[in-house]
Parts: structure tokens; C-alpha cells; sequence
């Protein structure tokens, strides 16, 4: 109820704005409204680098119809808090007069930005974040990682054809919004696709728990073939000790939340070897854009591009694409910001992280990147899923 008030009062605020919508400008504005201080802020950090990579390699513009447009993107820190994250859209809509709104990293603050945008009919776009509430519903907003659903049908795809695994194990974190979605979309996809009772452990932790040795105990005597983790990059290497400290010899497999620097740094030469996550993008055998996008990065930052840089760069590009393909600015933003949904919305792109185009609830129809942590300790892509 508190939502809908919300957004009621916001149709309101947008029914007095709208009047003064006109804008004469040689400049188009972009909001990156993001976790930039806080926990998040080292992973958002090279979500920018990957923004300021392909604004780089537009020369900061973009042309439309006949006259080229500087492209300025605000940077707007909203501390990983909802309310702040929500204010600063809505300010930026209003007072700024954006064009677009690359989401924030995480799925629970994205979700109300993304009824604020669609609200004030203004395109918005995710990176990382992988709900999908942030389109349902919500026209004018948009994602680039791969969803729930295909990260779990890419870890179906490994366990059942890689494996011929036919029991199932899952370990997660209780209370966090995002371990709790994957862990019971794969017991969901699992079950209908091996039966009922193939899902033999289905266990949980709390956040900063320190041992699992019950849980994993009755996860060695369950009988699966592999264990899905779906955690976070600090927890996964005590999670695979420990595992390998009862026993545990089989494959042990997570999502895109693995795809850090820091579990390489952590386990990647050690235990963690040799196992595989889902995600939208590997740097290490990458091809045709993919490639160029990798070089590009090396050369300009010194270091290896993850998921959070090519996603950032695609959120960008898609953005972009979609601009150049409108046949004018009409000087009303009203006007500008339903074409540039429209053009997003019909986009076949094709970048970084791979191919992506939008479905009727604007959710990024792709494949999904089987990522290994090969015998270099580096995170190499090793197989495509595609729905």
C-alpha cells in the first residue's frame, strides 16, 4: 500500500512537471543513480570504468538525425539506501530533465528506481541487477544481465549434461533476498525436470555465520551430485574448505555473484579451482566484441574486465544505440524519453556481454556464460546456455 501511494503521489508531482517538459539543449544528460560509497562501492567502481569506457569510444557524443550531441552522465551516490536512491531519481528526472537511468547494482534498490522512472515515463536500465520485478510491469525499464531464470537454466544445462547429475544439493543464505530467489528457482527447475525428491539438501545459513559443517555434513550424506551455492565471493571459500574438509569431492557450482576479484584472490589457485559459475560475461577466451571490449579495457585501465565492467558498458551502449536511432530530438523530453523507450525496446544489440534484445516486459532475452576457475586462476569462459 505504501508503494502505491508512492507512486500516486508521483503521478501527481509528473502531472504539474509536465508542462514545464520542454528542453533546447545541445547536451544530453544520462543518471548512473549508484552504490557508489558504501559496501558496493570497489564492484560499482568498475561498473563506471566500463560506462566511461564506451562513452570513450563515442567520443562523449552521439548524433542524431542531422546535429550531434555532447553526452553528460551524473553520477549520483545513493549510498545503497532506498530512499535516497529514489530521491535522487526523482530529482534528476525533474530537475536535471535525464534522458535515461542506468539502474543501481542491486536488485533492491533498482526496484524502486525503476517505478520512479516508469512513473515519470523516463527509459531506465540495469547492470547487474537480475530481478525480475525491475521490468514486470514497469514499460519503460530495462536490464542487462542475464535474469534468475537463465542463470538457472545455465546451471541446469552443466549439472545435467556436463555432470549427469541426477540429485541436487543447495546451500544459502536465509535472510538475503537475492541467495533465497536462486536457491528455490533451481530446487523449482530441478524438481521438474529430474522429479520430485531429486532436490536431496536444502539447506541454510545466516549472514556471517562462520561454520557450516552441520549443514554441509548432511549435504556429503545426502547423496547429490553436485552443490549449488549461490553466495557471496567472501563466503564461498570457507563454504568450499570446509565441504572439502568432510569429504565433499563433487562439483560445487554458483552465480554470477562469484565473478569478483576477490574470490580469485581468496580460492582462486586453491580449492576453488576447476569449479564453475553462471554470469553474462568471462574476459578469458571472449571473441568478436567480446574481444575488442577486453582489449580496450586492458589498455586503458591496466586490468581485466569482469562482469560488472562489460555490463556497464553495455547499459551505456544500448542507451546510445537506441539515441542514434531516433530520426530527431523534438525539443519536448516528454516526447523524446516514449521514442527512446520505444527504440530500446526493439534493439538487437550486440556488445560486450554478448547479444541481447528486449521481450514484452522488458527482460533481456540472452545466453548465459558458463565460467570456469581454470588451472590459471583466472575466471575463463567455458561454455553458452541460451533459453
Amino acid at each position: 500500500m505504501k508503494s502505491q501511494w508512492r507512486v500516486c503521489g508521483l503521478i501527481i508531482l509528473f502531472s504539474l512537471w509536465q508542462a514545464t517538459a520542454f528542453a533546447a539543449t545541445d547536451t544530453i544528460k544520462i543518471a548512473a543513480n549508484l552504490e557508489i560509497s558504501g559496501e558496493d562501492k570497489e564492484a560499482v567502481s568498475v561498473t563506471i570504468q566500463g560506462i566511461e569506457l564506451a562513452k570513450e569510444e563515442l567520443n562523449g557524443k552521439v548524433k542524431i538525425g542531422d546535429n550531434t550531441y555532447e553526452i553528460e552522465i551524473l553520477y549520483l551516490d545513493n549510498q545503497r539506501d532506498k530512499s535516497e536512491a529514489v530521491r535522487l531519481a526523482v530529482n534528476s528526472i525533474q530537475e536535471d530533465q535525464v534522458m535515461a537511468i542506468i539502474l543501481p547494482r542491486n536488485s533492491s534498490i533498482a526496484i524502486p528506481v525503476s517505478q520512479v522512472s516508469n512513473a515519470f515515463f523516463t527509459p531506465s536500465i540495469g547492470t547487474t541487477c537480475t530481478s525480475g520485478k525491475i521490468t514486470k510491469g514497469h514499460p519503460y525499464a530495462f536490464r542487462t544481465a542475464i535474469s534468475a531464470d537463465g542463470q538457472t537454466l545455465g546451471t541446469m544445462a552443466l549439472a545435467t549434461k556436463e555432470w549427469q547429475a541426477k540429485k541436487a544439493a543447495v546451500l544459502y543464505d536465509e535472510l538475503n533476498g537475492y541467495s533465497i530467489e536462486m536457491a528455490k528457482n533451481l530446487r523449482r527447475m530441478f524438481t521438474e525436470k529430474m522429479g520430485d525428491g531429486s532436490v536431496v539438501a536444502f539447506e541454510t545459513f545466516r549472514f556471517k555465520d562462520k561454520s557450516y559443517t552441520e549443514q554441509l555434513k548432511r549435504i556429503v550424506a545426502s547423496g547429490a551430485d553436485f552443490l549449488y551455492v549461490p553466495q557471496q565471493p567472501f563466503e564461498v571459500p570457507d563454504i568450499v574448505a570446509q565441504a572439502r574438509a568432510l569429504g565433499w569431492t563433487k562439483p560445487i557450482t554458483g552465480s554470477d555473484t562469484w565473478g569478483t576479484p576477490e574470490l580469485l584472490e581468496e580460492c582462486g589457485q586453491g580449492d576453488c579451482q576447476g569449479m564453475y559459475f553462471t554470469s553474462s560475461f568471462a574476459a578469458k577466451n571472449a571473441k568478436g566484441r567480446a574481444r575488442d571490449f577486453v582489449d580496450h579495457y586492458q589498455r586503458k585501465y591496466n586490468a581485466t574486465p569482469n562482469e560488472s565492467a562489460a555490463l556497464g558498458y553495455d547499459a551505456f551502449m544500448i542507451i546510445a544505440d537506441a539515441l542514434r536511432k531516433l530520426p530527431e530530438l523534438t525539443g519536448n523530453i516528454l516526447t523524446d524519453r516514449k521514442r527512446l523507450r520505444e527504440q530500446i525496446a526493439s534493439i538487437a544489440y550486440d556488445g560486450a556481454s554478448g547479444k541481447i534484445s528486449y521481450d514484452t516486459d522488458g527482460e533481456p532475452t540472452r545466453c548465459a556464460a558458463i565460467v570456469q576457475i581454470d588451472q590459471s586462476g583466472e575466471f575463463s569462459h567455458y561454455m553458452t546456455t541460451c533459453p
